[in-house]
């Protein structure tokens, strides 16, 4: 018996999307002729409860790839076991507006710590082994892409200096923006 599944594109910013498609283990597919990696949801982890909480049913099957940048891959017959989800084996599924906003708010959360956190362990080895205070940020801004393979902009970069600079400047850790 071949487990069906949904595939509900999903609008992230480029360089999200790109870290992502890059930190999962998924397989690609072909979806309307574009290869995709679809974001495969366990419904039993916490983010994944979230996402099959925020689920709604629609009359149209989302198909369409121009302008997503993200895939998500929702299985059916775990859509019945809950009686808080909607069942998708009858019915096509879809992430309303406000649900997307929430969920991107949770990546971008995730993408900033991972990111805060590299550039803190650089900015340390800097400092402790040339004695300097300057020039490790956009060094491992850009270390941290080429690593994960993001896709960023002069303008992502220079968002994520500001934001870490003044994050150093508060002297506080980024949970504190998760709670």
């Amino acid at each position: 018996m071949k487990l069906q599944k949904q595939i509900i594109p999903f609008p992230l910013p480029p360089y999200l999307a790109s870290y992502f498609a890059n930190q999962i283990t998924a397989r690609p597919i072909a979806l309307d002729s574009v290869t995709v990696k679809p974001f495969s949801v366990d419904r039993y982890s916490s983010f994944g409860k979230f996402i099959y909480r925020c689920l709604s049913k629609t009359n149209r099957p989302k198909f369409e790839t121009k302008g997503y940048t993200f895939f998500i891959e929702i299985s059916e017959p775990t859509t019945a076991l809950d009686t808080m989800t909607e069942d998708a084996r009858y019915s096509f599924i879809e992430l309303k507006e406000e649900e997307i906003k929430e969920i991107t708010g949770v990546f971008k959360t995730f993408f900033d710590t991972a990111l805060f956190n590299f550039v803190a362990g650089a900015r340390f080895s800097f400092m402790k082994f040339t004695n300097k205070q300057r020039g490790y940020l956009k060094a491992s801004i850009l270390e941290f892409c080429n690593i994960h393979g993001v896709n960023y902009t002069d303008q992502n970069l220079m968002a994520w200096e500001k934001s870490i600079n003044r994050t150093l400047k508060k002297r506080k850790c980024l949970t504190s923006n998760m709670l």
